[in-house]
């Protein structure tokens, strides 16, 4: 396993990468090094990833990370030694950094080499193609719309999910940037994708899938306007949101109810029904995201005795506070330190005594 160390490098990459079973290292030196990677994923810890976007230029003795309009963002001077890379002043160890299956991982960072394709396509032209027809794969169906717009509903769903979407070029390549959410498509970047093989009916494309990366396969089908009627009324804002990250929590991000705890009591006080004759006593605890519109969804529970080990209340306690709690839909997001409103995972704790609630606490 790779020990994980705290290292930043210059610029915030955000992503998923899952190394596979079988996997062949290539020797990490310059002449193998040399040249872009298009760095599509970050591990922040273990086994958890996020999106990244950006390109890495190893040339001679200098990294430069760029944008997809070739804009240098920053350089540093790398230098190879026997059991590390010096990035600047930042020193990586040696296991922080390698070359498996095509695939450079460098320092939490995941990236490939952009893919070399002919008959280029215009931007007009590849919009145009885009536009006239809904476009399935294996995960559910896309529809991009001229407003740049980016509708997805998955396979047997019925409502479907509002993102944005981009196409750039970098250095006669297009890469499909699939991006933003409800609110504001200029943030919460997904995967990003490199087409290089379209027919009328098809195209192709090669990014960050399932763990690995691979060929992402789109056929065209016939617009159909009961396709996308239902918008999800709970959507996340950011689809990569993770209950085991610190920093997807309420803590310090603002995330409150509207009238506070005192508001919350109220609501309990007013549905709840104590059971009749009931001696049950533990804590009912509940886990769910209030998303970047302050919407709550993705409700989990779990019940411990005063010794805090796992217990089970009648369905009389916990069907009603799960229901009743699921009511609370007033919340305020949280928001980061750019002053976004985002998704965070929060908790409210009911303390029962002989079926009653004596306690409510986050």
């Amino acid at each position: 396993m790779r020990k994980l160390k705290v290292l930043p490098l210059v610029f915030l990459f955000l992503g998923v990468f899952i190394p596979s079973c079988s996997q062949e290292e290539t020797e990490f030196n310059y002449d193998n090094l040399s040249g872009e990677w298009v760095m599509s994923a970050v591990e922040l810890d273990e086994e958890f990833y996020k999106p990244s976007t950006g390109i890495f230029e190893f040339a001679k003795d200098s990294l430069y990370i760029k944008d997809f309009q070739d804009k240098v963002l920053s350089s540093s001077v790398l230098k190879f030694k026997d059991d590390s890379l010096q990035v600047g002043d930042q020193v990586i160890a040696k296991d922080q950094f390698s070359i498996t299956d095509g695939v450079l991982y460098f320092n939490r960072l995941l990236g490939v080499r952009i893919k070399e394709t002919s008959a280029l396509l215009s931007k007009k032209e590849l919009e145009s193609r885009l536009y006239t027809s809904d476009w399935e794969h294996s995960k559910g169906l896309y529809r991009f719309k001229e407003n740049k717009d980016l509708l997805f509903k998955k396979t047997e769903d019925s409502l479907y999910n509002k993102y944005c979407y981009d196409l750039k070029n970098y250095k006669n390549q297009w890469f499909l940037f699939k991006k933003g959410n409800q609110l504001d498509c200029n943030r919460d970047t997904q995967f990003v994708e490199q087409l290089f093989q379209w027919t009328d009916s098809s195209f192709v494309t090669y990014g960050l899938r399932d763990g690995a990366f691979q060929n992402i396969y789109y056929s065209s089908v016939e617009k159909e306007e009961q396709s996308f009627t239902k918008p999800n009324a709970f959507q996340l804002c950011n689809m990569y949101i993770n209950k085991n990250n610190p920093l997807d929590r309420y803590y310090y991000k603002g995330t409150a109810y509207n009238g506070g705890l005192y508001a919350i009591r109220k609501i309990i006080a007013e549905k709840y029904i104590v059971p009749v004759d009931n001696t049950e006593s533990g804590i009912f605890q509940v886990r769910f995201v209030v998303n970047c519109e302050g919407r709550a969804g993705l409700f989990e529970s779990q019940s411990f005795d005063f010794d805090y080990k796992l217990k089970d209340f009648s369905a009389a306690i916990y069907d009603q506070l799960l229901s009743i709690s699921k009511t609370l839909q007033d919340w305020i997001p949280g928001r980061n330190q750019a002053g976004e409103a985002i998704d965070t995972y929060k908790y409210l704790n009911y303390r029962i005594e002989d079926g009653k609630i004596t306690r409510i606490y986050p």
